[in-house]
């Protein structure tokens, strides 16, 4: 997957609330939408990542602990980031 892709469709979240951090996990891009989100990236043709330590909805979205959902995908070079949200 060319990295552009990538670039394009978190470039489509960019006009939206949501804020970048890097913890002890993958960086993170906490979304209002998570659903529209992931949409748009598979629309763009990223692949989300699938654990087999959790259970993923149809799309790739995980229950996150505490509350709210998550969903992973990995840019080119293998890097790991994910897309959460409270709701």
């Amino acid at each position: 997957m060319p990295r552009p892709v990538i670039r394009r469709a978190l470039g489509r979240v960019a006009n939206r609330r949501y804020l970048l951090v890097a913890g002890n996990g993958a960086p993170s891009c906490y979304v209002d939408d998570i659903d529209q989100v992931v949409d748009e990236l598979a629309a763009a043709g990223v692949e989300l990542v699938r654990y087999d330590a959790y259970d993923h909805d149809a799309r790739g979205i995980t229950p996150r602990a505490g509350g709210g959902r998550i969903a992973w995908f990995q840019d080119p070079d293998g890097n790991t980031f994910a897309i959460e949200a409270d709701t």
